[in-house]
């Protein structure tokens, strides 16, 4: 979602778009993955992390690897908008949820760490895809996303777990 600004231009002159409903995807993606955030939150209590969080990787994936492919507007709002918007509101809610679940001393330190982890990735990608975008072009760079996004997120859901196998406390230093 970081990257969005950075395909904006060449979208809308792909797509002979204008610049406000090419980028009212974000504004669906944004919307949706609130409102998923709040599903998903439920879904993790009954299924655990592992499942959801995997269902949107996949999710967001599909629909980065899908936007390479793109001809017209609806696709946009379809694939940016309403696949990575759900992929964004599996993902977020779910692992925050877990990491509070997980420590019982400093639980906010590690829950601002967890945050501090995903704002750091929203921002080093989008120079990464931009440089990556000026050699290789709009549709190539999307592809580059959703291998990014599989490569990262398929170690990370085969490694989480529901519960540790204890709390995790932070030492006070005392």
């Amino acid at each position: 979602s970081g990257s969005f600004g950075i395909f904006l231009k060449p979208m809308e002159e792909s797509l002979n778009s204008t610049r406000a409903a090419a980028s009212s995807a974000m504004s669906t993606f944004m919307g949706l993955s609130g409102i998923i955030g709040i599903i998903a939150g439920r879904l993790t209590d009954r299924y655990g992390p592992r499942v959801i969080i995997g269902i949107g990787a996949f999710l967001g994936g599909l629909g980065y690897l899908l936007m390479s492919q793109i001809s017209s507007l609806w696709q946009l709002h379809l694939y940016f908008g309403v696949m990575a918007g759900a992929s964004m509101g599996t993902c977020f809610t779910p692992i925050v949820a877990t990491v509070s679940k997980w420590f019982t001393g400093k639980r906010v330190l590690a829950v601002g760490l967890t945050t501090i982890g995903i704002a750091s990735g929203q921002m080093i990608l989008p120079p990464i895809v931009a440089f990556f975008m000026i050699d290789q072009g709009w549709r190539s760079s999307f592809v580059l996303l959703a291998i990014v996004l599989w490569v990262t997120a398929v170690p990370a859901v085969i490694l989480l777990r529901k519960k540790p196998s204890q709390n995790i406390a932070f030492s006070s230093g005392q």
